[in-house]
């Protein structure tokens, strides 16, 4: 999922600076794909243990990286410092998230992107067996989640000010079993299939398929 993530979002890239920002990085995925293909980035989180998490990950991948923890709400950067300002599995955390987006916003420079992924509260295929873990007590801590549509986002990220925003429903992944996940052969399995999967994935990404099956929203804009 994250491979199909950036081969969306590089090409979108400003040609201009390479200064990136992952608000609530948490382990830093995507920053560190960035890292790798030579982006200056950031990573901001107000958990302190995620940080060090982050900080863990990016050592055993020999990639480069600054760390800070602070709070989305107010972000601890000049204005327009990053060239790319995003986050994943942020913004649905809350019922509004505009105040939050517009202080990305802020530190973002003039023709800077803005991308986040956002996984609102809906049906997803790759989601579809979290039932079974409170049947067989199974350690199970849904979070909140707001209930957002792709014109909910479309609509927020207007109103922080961005420009040429485009969204679009993503993976149609195939269901995550949380029991058998506990074996690293199954998880070896899920893995090559959904390598030699991908192409198939991609073509369903934006479809109406994707918004019924789809994981999450791809959603970016620009200054």
């Amino acid at each position: 999922m994250d491979r199909i993530k950036m081969e969306y979002l590089l090409p979108l890239f400003p040609k201009r600076g390479k200064r990136t920002l992952e608000v609530g990085a948490g382990s830093g995925r995507l920053s560190r794909f960035l890292a790798d293909v030579g982006h200056d980035v950031y990573c901001l989180d107000y958990c302190h243990e995620a940080l060090k998490y982050a900080t863990r990950c990016f050592q055993e991948d020999r990639s480069q990286g600054k760390f800070v923890e602070g709070k989305a709400e107010e972000l601890p950067f000049d204005d327009e410092t990053f060239d790319l300002v995003f986050s994943t599995g942020l913004l649905e955390h809350f019922e509004n998230p505009v105040p939050l987006v517009k202080e990305m916003v802020r530190v973002l420079r003039s023709g800077g992107l803005f991308y986040s992924d956002i996984v609102p509260k809906k049906f997803s295929l790759l989601r579809s067996l979290e039932f079974v873990r409170p049947l067989l007590k199974r350690e199970w801590n849904p979070m909140f989640e707001m209930p957002f549509t792709d014109k909910d986002i479309t609509a927020f990220l207007k109103e922080a000010c961005l420009e040429k925003v485009t969204v679009f429903p993503a993976a149609v992944f195939p269901p995550c079993a949380p029991i058998l996940r506990r074996f690293e052969t199954v998880r070896w399995i899920e893995s090559l299939l959904a390598q030699a999967a991908t192409p198939l994935l991609k073509h369903l990404d934006g479809t109406w398929l994707a918004d019924c099956l789809g994981f999450y929203y791809f959603a970016y804009g620009y200054k």
